[in-house]
């Protein structure tokens, strides 16, 4: 049985790895799309300033979302439902998901997960990685801390025309809410876009 296990997760170790887009791709398709996402979300709703201090802080400063420094898993369900949608594309399910052995339901560990890198600029929000923050010694309780973005794996594909990645996102008031999308995206003219937004969770 242990054999058995282990076989399949080598076969999916590269199997996943021969589908992997390049981190010039990945840096391209996050950059092209991410602000289009938050903007249509409305990530700028906040809870009513308390005093005036915090008040002045919500007109003049800009909001610090936070981003995880490593990509999340892109469950089966969500790549299925991508070629459901897209119906004449066509790409290999990879191991983010749950696996069934012998009847036993195995989580598969998300075998692509990797560091993101990447550069965000806009007047109302200021990214930074985790990272970026603990390198710098910056408090996110001290400065204006609004959420944490959470992105999985992008996956494209055969054709590389298309392809998809969820997002998270928990609000300024950290673990009292958040929600989640997965997002599909499509190349035309070269440059890639946003082809449909859909909720996949909130709490």
């Amino acid at each position: 049985m242990k054999k058995t296990i282990y076989t399949i997760l080598i076969i999916l170790l590269f199997s996943c790895n021969k589908n992997e887009i390049s981190s010039e791709t990945e840096k391209q398709i996050f950059e092209s799309v991410l602000l289009t996402i938050i903007d249509s979300i409305q990530f700028s709703v906040l809870p009513p300033p308390y005093n005036d201090s915090i008040k002045k802080i919500y007109e003049s400063d800009k909001m610090l979302i936070v981003i995880k420094d490593s990509t999340e898993i892109l469950s089966a369900e969500e790549q299925i439902g991508f070629l459901k949608h897209y119906k004449n594309s066509s790409m290999e399910i990879d191991s983010s998901a749950y696996t069934k052995i012998d009847h036993n339901l195995i989580r598969v560990k998300n075998l692509n997960s990797h560091k993101l890198s990447f550069k965000l600029t806009d007047k109302k929000y200021n990214f930074k990685f985790y990272s970026e923050l603990k390198r710098n010694k910056i408090n996110p309780k001290e400065i204006f801390f609004c959420g944490e973005l959470g992105l999985s794996n992008i996956k494209l594909d055969n054709n590389k025309q298309k392809g998809l990645f969820s997002i998270s996102y928990q609000c300024c008031e950290k673990n009292r809410c958040g929600s989640g999308w997965v997002v599909y995206i499509i190349k035309k003219d070269g440059k890639w876009k946003i082809d449909k937004l859909t909720p996949t969770w909130n709490s």
